[in-house]
């Protein structure tokens, strides 16, 4: 799949079962889905054999935006070892299914798009019903970015629920800020269903999920000021102040990861960073890791942003908002730490990549 030139062929009796070729799976053709595939692999061109009876329906099928490697579809026999146009690979699948399985080919499409770096709450509740979601609207118009917006919208309605500072208030905030949570994973997996990815879809993510908790932080925060201005005018002075202390650390932390994303990695996704205490980093130091880098390495898929946005909306089912803007504080006190250690790690290799003979 990874040579320069791929050659596919389709061959003249179709086996026995085969759907059409403009049957779509998850959103795009059978044919199509399969050029797409060897193009992300890595071929730089490829080349089609049909019969001369479905030469201008291979063609119209093969004419997308996505598809940019040259692609030349001829009725020249096929070289030994072509493979089928009907064949969809599924990246990184050890086998191959058969374009007439489409609910096989769907499950193992879906099935690829787990993350391992999943955290706790994203891959028991929130990956299965955005892959859910994800299979539904692939089959639609609707682009990742509009994916996006659409995730950005119901996030923002949720921290501006907060300000109300009631408990219906916050439960719906809250609820809807889950909400958003579990339709974050859609644009990303619409995105590799689609082979629509791009850099400024990452960063479109990446923005829209920051927006959103600093809403939320800065509405829970005057929520619960709101709610105290006349029983505890003392403690809402307090909670108006700690408005600051959270943006604040938010604001430094997401700062120096832009800048590391923009100017070390190349990427608009947090996901991309490698952080010291990650167990299995091959650009970490040699050697066992330490108990304290096992731990947080461990710590890591239980305390990611998915696990305390859970954690907002069943603190808020009884009442313990203070408890999640406890939370929230004490991960970003952490955040800064953790934050802290990391910098002088990439300074580091910023002087050791430009000082290479030092």
């Amino acid at each position: 799949m990874t040579t320069a030139e791929s050659p596919l062929h389709l061959a003249d009796d179709a086996p026995e079962g085969s759907l059409p070729l403009a049957t779509r799976v998850c959103g795009l053709s059978i044919p199509l889905r399969t050029a797409l595939t060897f193009q992300k692999a890595g071929a730089t061109a490829l080349i089609v054999h049909v019969p001369a009876s479905c030469e201008a329906d291979v063609r119209a099928l093969l004419d997308d935006a996505r598809l940019r490697i040259p692609t030349q579809v001829t009725t020249d026999p096929a070289p030994e070892g072509a493979r089928d146009l009907r064949v969809t690979p599924i990246p990184n699948a050890p086998r191959l299914l058969a374009a007439s399985d489409v609910g096989g080919l769907e499950a193992a499409l879906l099935a690829w798009l787990r993350r391992p770096s999943d955290g706790l709450i994203s891959r028991l509740l929130n990956r299965p019903v955005s892959l859910r979601i994800s299979r539904l609207v692939s089959r639609t118009p609707l682009t990742p970015n509009g994916m996006t917006f659409l995730t950005w919208l119901v996030g923002l309605a949720g921290g501006a629920l907060a300000f109300g500072g009631t408990y219906l208030h916050f439960l719906l905030g809250a609820f809807l800020y889950h909400v958003a949570s579990i339709l974050d994973g859609c644009d990303g997996e619409i995105a590799r269903l689609k082979f629509q990815s791009s850099r400024l879809g990452e960063w479109f993510d990446t923005l829209a999920d920051d927006s959103m908790t600093t809403l939320f932080v800065i509405g829970l925060c005057l929520g619960l000021a709101n709610r105290h201005d006349a029983t505890a005018p003392e403690w809402s002075a307090r909670l108006r102040l700690l408005v600051w202390v959270n943006v604040v650390s938010v604001g430094v932390f997401i700062g120096f990861i832009y800048h590391h994303l923009l100017t070390r990695v190349g990427a608009g996704s947090a996901l991309a960073i490698k952080w010291w205490f990650e167990v299995g980093d091959p650009k970490q130091p040699s050697g066992a890791p330490s108990l304290i880098d096992r731990l947080l390495d461990t710590l890591k898929y239980v305390v990611r942003r998915d696990f305390f946005i859970f954690a907002f909306f069943i603190l808020s089912i009884f009442d313990l908002n203070w408890l999640s803007l406890a939370l929230l504080t004490l991960a970003n006190i952490a955040m800064l730490i953790v934050l802290l250690i990391q910098l002088p790690k990439w300074w580091a290799a910023d002087r050791a990549r430009n000082n290479p003979a030092s």
